[in-house]
């Protein structure tokens, strides 16, 4: 399948939205799809990093003057520097083609942006936090904790399914991979020795700052280390440096880390931003001191803060207060540890690839009594058209043919089903001489073709396939030319094209 990501980040907006969309783009590439970015060209754009973890990014021109928003506007509106129209039209112009699932992750777009792109995608997901404006989302995710339907009955169509609460964070998977050794270590560290500070990948507000001047301040034990973490982007982080450099206890600054995830389990309590990091922090089970930086982050925190799995704080003041009762009371710090540990698993972003690309459809075997559906779907036009065996076929020969298939050994035939109902048909020939190779062979029900449901059913007869038949190495699909959508389909779900042939190896062979 193919993806496209409308996502900003910039000074004002930060980075954590684009952050959360390479998260996703890369668990879905991991199983053969593709994602594409498209981004405004806004003072500390992230198009470069993007592009650097492999995937193609498209600039949208940059704002040539501050945009005029009007009384009714969305509350973050101007965060786009274009009118939603222009917006619109410019990211239609990339879209030369229709992708299967457009994701929007941005508080400034709204239904009337969706509806204007409703011809470039086939399906929709939009990521938001807000709950503040109408959307026409097929599927749409929000990652707060205790997140309720309805807030968003309001702003989707009764058909959205709705991804809610901190079970679908969507968190590199480092995270649950350091999960239970993090765990571990806390159980025998009953001190705060460690500190982590992350204010985001921008803080604009300069908040590190006030931290670090704050703690040096205050009476610290000598061994206490500081580690700050602060993007490459950050308008402040000289000043920070230099800072550093005079804090009377040992403090790094770590800029563009890369191994978050090892920092937290490494350190004792967090002091940061309100932002996506709060889920990864609570993963680990790291207790932390939370600051709120922007309006928009407001629910999160109070929702974290009312479990116990962190701690809000409002002030300066009121953090140096905090960071006080967790130097001198262990039992506190390590009830916030045990309540963050229970936020969220980790595995938010599995569960959501599965949403949008597998487990909606079931396969099950064919019988005897699906004679007649597989005759009417295989007989229409649409699916005469592209097969090897063009002429109508005939039911006698049909229901023979179907009554060798089920006593035959080397092949595999499944129905698709989908909400309870039949959508395609997929099948797998072994070639008896060489039993690691098999032949694939796919159809969707007339009335189900240009949905973006091709790549979910191979994907989905893939994984029987490998259940069934654990010995083989490599699936081929033998394709007509003119047979564009199944051309397009196997080279999006990692086919090689050979000679009048796909081919694809199993990557445990």
């Amino acid at each position: 399948m193919r993806f496209a990501f409308r996502v900003d980040a910039s000074q004002q907006i930060g980075t954590g939205h684009v952050m959360r969309c390479l998260t996703l783009a890369t668990a879905l590439r991991d199983q053969g799809h593709i994602g594409v970015f498209i981004c405004r060209d806004h003072e500390g754009h992230l198009a470069e990093m993007i592009r650097q973890k492999g995937y193609a990014c498209h600039l949208l021109s940059a704002p040539t003057a501050k945009l005029a928003v009007q009384e009714n506007d969305l509350a973050h509106a101007d965060w786009l520097g274009v009118s939603w129209q222009e917006d619109a039209q410019q990211t239609a112009n990339i879209l030369t083609e229709t992708v299967d699932w457009l994701v929007v992750d941005h508080y400034a777009i709204d239904a009337r942006w969706e509806s204007a792109l409703s011809g470039k995608y086939r399906q929709l997901m939009v990521i938001d936090d807000l709950a503040d404006r109408a959307h026409i989302a097929d599927v749409l995710l929000d990652q707060t904790l205790g997140r309720q339907a309805i807030a968003y009955q309001p702003f989707v169509p009764t058909s959205c399914r709705l991804l809610l609460g901190a079970k679908y964070a969507l968190l590199r998977p480092e995270f649950a991979q350091h999960r239970v050794a993090s765990l571990a270590q806390r159980a025998s560290r009953h001190q705060v020795k460690s500190v982590l500070i992350n204010m985001g990948g921008v803080d604009a507000d300069n908040m590190t700052a006030q931290v670090l001047m704050a703690l040096n301040r205050v009476s610290l034990p000598k061994e206490i280390r500081l580690q700050v973490v602060m993007g490459g982007n950050a308008p402040h982080l000289s000043q920070v440096e230099q800072l550093a450099a005079a804090m009377h206890y040992q403090t790094q600054i770590l800029v563009n880390a890369s191994n978050m995830a090892a920092l937290m389990v490494d350190a004792d309590v967090a002091i940061g931003a309100a932002g996506s990091t709060t889920w990864e922090r609570a993963c680990l089970g790291l207790p932390s001191l939370l600051f709120c930086l922007a309006e928009n982050q407001r629910v999160g925190v109070e929702a974290i803060a009312e479990a116990g799995a962190a701690w809000y704080v409002r002030s300066i003041a009121d953090m140096l207060c905090s960071v006080q009762i967790l130097l001198n009371m262990p039992e506190r710090l390590r009830q916030m540890q045990q309540l963050a540990y229970a936020v969220t698993d980790g595995q938010g972003v599995e569960k959501i690839v599965n949403k949008l690309v597998n487990t909606s459809l079931v396969l099950r075997r064919v019988s005897i009594d699906d004679a007649a559906l597989l005759f009417s779907w295989r007989n229409h036009p649409s699916i005469r058209a592209v097969s090897h065996q063009q002429a109508p076929l005939v039911y006698q020969d049909h229901e023979t043919w179907l009554a060798q298939s089920l006593h035959n050994p080397n092949r595999l035939l499944w129905i698709a089903m989908q909400d309870q109902q039949p959508i395609g048909v997929i099948r797998f020939d072994r070639d008896s001489s060489e039993m690691t190779k098999v032949e694939v062979s796919l159809y969707l029900a007339p009335e189900m073709q240009g949905k973006g449901l091709g790549q979910a059913l191979l994907f989905a007869g893939e994984q029987q396939l490998h259940q069934t038949w654990r010995n083989v190495c490599f699936i081929n699909a033998d394709v007509l030319p003119s047979n564009a959508a199944s051309l397009t389909l196997f080279e999006r779900a990692g086919y090689t094209a050979l000679p009048n042939r796909f081919c694809k190896q199993v990557s445990l062979c």
